[in-house]
């Protein structure tokens, strides 16, 4: 039988995640989620939680770990914060870091699918091209030119919290991931 792979951050305190898994056993894929410029959101988090909910473990990771995490104000989230702070993250470090869960995941023996949101849309790609190991990427970009990689997916920003490009998009992983 499979385990559930444990939360792929567990040992990387620079990152930190919301992790949404599966209630059953047998979770043997798992998607990283990363977010757009405004930091770890609900439609992340939803992503997240929807891919839990098809049966593949997710990690929505928290890029501005090493700024305290997305920040807030209140209980709700600063978006113009957000931005700030994503203005001030090297890209090639976050990607670094980003490599590291995948290469947790892999180690875990899990399947590896990517999405991403905007910002994160970019990076994810970047990852799948650079990771022959990431079997699915999902990118919601305002980019309608750019080019779909061939174990891709690419699904218009404004639908990030459309439940139908979500669902489409979730089964596009659960296809690609699940034996």
């Amino acid at each position: 039988g499979h385990r559930r792979p444990p939360d792929p951050t567990r040992h990387l305190p620079f990152l930190t995640a919301l992790a949404a898994r599966p209630g059953r056993k047998g979770a043997e894929a798992a998607v990283l989620v990363i977010h757009d410029v405004w930091g770890l959101d609900t439609a992340a988090e939803e992503f997240a939680v929807a891919c839990a909910v098809g049966g593949l473990p997710a990690y929505a990771v928290d890029a501005l770990s090493a700024y305290g995490g997305t920040p807030r104000s209140g209980a709700a989230r600063d978006r113009a914060r957000a931005q700030r702070s994503i203005g001030q993250l090297d890209v090639e470090k976050t990607l670094a870091k980003l490599s590291l869960v995948v290469r947790a995941l892999r180690l875990d023996g899990a399947t590896v699918g990517v999405a991403g949101f905007g910002w994160g849309a970019d990076l994810a790609l970047r990852l799948a091209a650079t990771h022959a190991s990431i079997a699915a990427v999902v990118a919601y970009i305002d980019d309608a030119s750019a080019e779909t990689p061939a174990n891709g997916l690419l699904a218009p920003l404004a639908e990030r919290a459309s439940r139908r490009s979500i669902q489409q998009s979730v089964d596009f992983l659960t296809d690609r991931l699940r034996p």
